[in-house]
């Protein structure tokens, strides 16, 4: 059995890696992108799809407000979970919401009982995140090549409550909580990263996208095929089989279950991030 199944993904290897790129697949061609950062960012992208194709699906992340958390996630994993943070952020860390929802299935079971505020909902956000699956198809929110410079974010989110929470959980006295925060935000204006958000500075071109590659065979475990507010979409299931596609654009949002034990282990997950900021690239 075990020969069989490696030989099955051999053969997925040699046949997704002759396809190539993913976001270029149906035809698609050249990214075309006019800023000359983001080009040599987004054919940065496409070559790494192209390179990791055979093993691994590919999933993209646009924020820009958040990246503060994002990175202080990043820092603290690197010394906690061994996480590699040289090119990449990690979009969460707090792992109490994960004990309940910690596969794309549950995320999406979890989403049925959020009512109207669908994947706004607090407890979908603390453990999922929304990606597409590709650098040029359109996306009906957030497709990366169109929002690369200024980024996706919601303006509902209370950044500086997530931040004094982060701290408070990563062991930051309340009575140093201002100060770690002040000193935060002088770093952050030193190297180009936005913290508008957080009381701090704006830079210009905001963008952040997070390249994330799944192993082929977890794919389905920790995400599934969504359309805007992360309804699903039953059309694209399962994911797997639809990131092979080769005749047509592969399209589409996900919704992904980040638990940080998956999002860190390189054997299952890799992540390289890109900035529209050259400044903070």
């Amino acid at each position: 059995v075990k020969f069989i199944k490696n030989q099955a993904r051999a053969t997925t290897i040699i046949e997704e890696s002759k396809k190539g790129a993913q976001s270029l697949r149906g035809g698609v061609g050249a990214v075309p992108v006019a800023d000359d950062h983001a080009r040599k960012c987004f054919n940065m992208m496409a070559k790494k799809e192209a390179q990791m194709a055979g093993d691994w699906g590919c999933f993209y992340h646009s924020y820009s407000l958040a990246a503060l958390l994002y990175e202080i996630n990043a820092a603290v994993a690197s010394k906690i979970l061994k996480f590699s943070n040289e090119y990449s952020s990690l979009p969460r860390l707090l792992y109490k919401g994960f004990e309940k929802i910690s596969s794309g299935k549950a995320l999406l079971a979890y989403l049925k009982t959020a009512g109207s505020r669908r994947d706004h909902d607090p407890g979908f956000r603390e453990v999922g995140i929304c990606a597409s699956t590709a650098l040029v198809t359109p996306d009906p929110e957030a497709t990366p090549k169109d929002c690369f410079l200024g980024g996706y974010s919601c303006g509902d989110v209370d950044f500086r409550g997530h931040l004094t929470n982060l701290l408070t959980t990563i062991g930051v006295p309340p009575s140093k909580i201002a100060s770690v925060t002040a000193k935060l935000l002088e770093i952050c204006k030193k190297h180009d990263l936005c913290t508008n958000a957080f009381g701090g500075s704006g830079v210009k071109n905001p963008g952040h996208l997070l390249q994330i590659f799944v192993n082929r065979s977890l794919i389905d475990d920790i995400a599934y095929p969504a359309l805007p507010y992360g309804v699903h979409d039953p059309s694209r299931e399962p994911l797997s089989r639809a990131l092979k596609a080769d005749g047509s654009p592969i399209h589409g949002q996900v919704r992904v279950c980040a638990d940080p034990l998956v999002m860190t282990r390189a054997r299952r997950v890799r992540m390289y991030l890109y900035s529209a900021n050259e400044g903070f690239q």
